[in-house]
């Protein structure tokens, strides 16, 4: 079951977020594995790449905004 869903995933995913994916997340993993040593270095390197990964995918607008502050940065968005 796990199988078939990472498989629709990966074959439904956008290019953006596979290449970000495969730099910070499959590339250090391969590599740990590939190196064998489990060493803190190689672990750390996995995590510190998951949570870019992470922080790139997160929604960036959650922030809590005054609608006065909406209104006034409006017009730096506007069209003349």
């Amino acid at each position: 079951m796990g199988f078939g869903i990472s498989l629709v995933f990966a074959a439904t995913m956008d290019d953006v977020i596979y290449a970000n994916m495969r730099k910070n997340v499959i590339i250090p993993l391969q590599l740990a594995r590939i190196r064998g040593d489990g060493s803190y270095q190689t672990s750390t390197a996995g995590i510190q790449g998951t949570t870019n990964f992470v922080k790139h995918m997160m929604p960036h607008g959650l922030s809590s905004i005054s609608a006065k502050d909406l209104m006034l940065k409006d017009a730096d968005y506007s069209t003349p």
